[in-house]
């Protein structure tokens, strides 16, 4: 039995052992990008006061077309939430999680609403219908 590699076979094994390391290197997820940066207290204000606004129009809106349904209310208002804070978003070239983060702050932080705009931080319990 003659065990020695002919140059011809290991140049053929070295060229696909280079190919499958080029596949491998390229098909390494993307890196992670920059970590979102806080947005500066005065636009975090700005962007709050807006979406408390646009919450109190979004929950009567939600009330007048899901009347009794507490909790279809409440995804209304949340669907409208999240469509709030993507155009804002494209808008102001700002990520959604740094709008996100200033909804936290100003939540946490008690930052001062309009008078008729105190933000809902209920939850509702789920009591489904019996029948649909």
């Amino acid at each position: 039995m003659d065990l020695a590699i002919s140059s011809q076979t290991y140049g053929g094994a070295c060229v696909i052992a280079v190919v499958i390391a080029a596949v491998l290197f390229r098909s390494q997820p993307p890196r992670v990008t920059a970590r979102f940066r806080p947005l500066p207290d005065e636009a975090a204000q700005e962007f709050y006061l807006a979406a408390v606004e646009a919450e109190v129009e979004s929950r009567k809106s939600a009330a007048g077309r899901f009347q009794g349904s507490v909790w279809s209310q409440d995804d209304e208002v949340h669907n409208r939430e999240a469509r709030f804070l993507g155009t804002y978003g494209r808008t102001h070239r700002l990520s959604t999680a740094s709008l996100v983060d200033a909804l936290d702050r100003g939540m946490h932080e008690h930052w001062p609403t309009p008078g008729v705009a105190p933000p809902d931080q209920k939850v509702r319990p789920c009591r489904p219908r019996l029948t649909y």
